[in-house]
């Protein structure tokens, strides 16, 4: 139990405390030292604000816009490089177009030589057939006509031979002669 005395000594001495210290005094506060913190932190705060706050926000902000200036840069960067590899796949397919056109053409005019080249080849092999053909046909008649002669002659010779005399006269040749048309004719 509290001593009644002690309590009422305790309740006076606050009490004076309170008067003598002030109303800071009541929550253990000394005024001039409360005074002194005071001015020293506004001091701080002015000190700070201006040399160390201002500077810091300053770089805050520039390094702000140097991160937005690049985030911009890097969607410019991406977008630019989209566009090049649309205009890149753009090229391909037209360098594909007009490479098949290329071959294309080149076949159609390759096939369109051959033929040329086959056809003029006929043509030319057609005309050396010709030609054989037709100096086979001469050499053949030359080839009879020697041996109608050689035939005529040899019949005379035989005819010499069984006669005994010698056939000059014309109408004797022309009388073998046309025997051996008969004889072709048959």
């Amino acid at each position: 139990m509290i001593d009644p005395v002690f309590a009422a000594e305790v309740t006076n001495t606050a009490a004076a405390a309170h008067e003598a210290v002030g109303p800071l005094g009541t929550f253990g506060l000394n005024g001039k030292l409360f005074l002194a913190q005071l001015i020293n932190f506004i001091i701080v705060l002015i000190v700070l604000a201006k040399w160390v706050y201002k500077p810091l926000l300053r770089v805050m902000d520039e390094r702000t816009n140097r991160i937005e200036q690049s985030l911009k840069d890097a969607t410019l960067i991406e977008e630019a490089k989209k566009a090049m590899e649309v205009e890149r796949d753009a090229a391909i397919l037209a360098a594909r177009r007009d490479a098949t056109a290329v071959l294309t053409e080149a076949k159609e005019k390759s096939a369109a030589m051959i033929a040329t080249a086959t056809a003029r080849a006929q043509e030319e092999v057609a005309g050396i057939v010709m030609q054989a053909r037709q100096q086979i046909v001469g050499e053949r008649a030359l080839m009879r006509e020697e041996v109608e002669k050689e035939v005529v002659q040899l019949a005379a010779r035989i005819a010499e031979k069984f006669l005994g005399e010698k056939m000059t006269s014309k109408e004797d040749l022309q009388l073998l002669q046309q025997g051996m048309k008969e004889v072709k004719t048959k």
